[in-house]
């Protein structure tokens, strides 16, 4: 599954609400950045775990792409030389960015994103994709292999009416 047909299908999954919907997308996206460091870090990593973490932030990039009405995202070349680490250290400063750029938004706007702090977002975002995409392939996996495994989980839970909840074992 390519990236757009991945935006595309998240729709389908998603439940949050409206009127917080940035907040929200952007808060779970740090969370799932952080479940990733986690696996990450322990002694007993666990490839196939990575990947399905991974694949929870790439639904949270895709969501606050949709969010900010991005169309797409900037060239997706991944970071050369940099270690597992740093990548994810990458994961956290990239969010970061993104939730400094919000609040600036509210203290400085009102809470309005402009057309360059979106335009920064947006370019943020390809970032932070293209930081996963470089994981993924770390991790042994495909991007698309990552994008289509997270759809369908998904997709099974929403059929079986646990989308909504916490953990992965639902």
């Amino acid at each position: 599954m390519d990236w757009k047909q991945y935006t595309i299908e998240r729709r389908k999954t998603a439940i949050y609400p409206r009127k917080v919907a940035l907040f929200y997308v952007l808060l779970m996206l740090v969370g799932e950045i952080g479940e990733v460091s986690a696996i990450a870090e322990r002694a007993d990593y666990n490839q196939a775990a990575v990947l399905g973490e991974l694949g929870d932030v790439c639904w949270y990039i895709a969501a606050l792409q949709y969010e900010l009405g991005v169309e797409s995202l900037d060239d997706l070349t991944p970071p050369k030389g940099w270690s597992d680490e740093v990548m994810l250290l990458g994961l956290f400063e990239g969010a970061a960015e993104l939730q400094q750029i919000v609040a600036k938004s509210y203290r400085d706007a009102d809470g309005v994103i402009d057309l360059p702090r979106k335009e920064r977002m947006a370019s943020v975002l390809g970032y932070l994709l293209s930081v996963v995409a470089t994981l993924v392939v770390r991790a042994g996996g495909t991007l698309e292999g990552v994008l289509a495994a997270n759809i369908a989980k998904l997709a099974d839970r929403h059929a079986r009416g646990v989308i909504g909840g916490s953990g992965d074992n639902r």
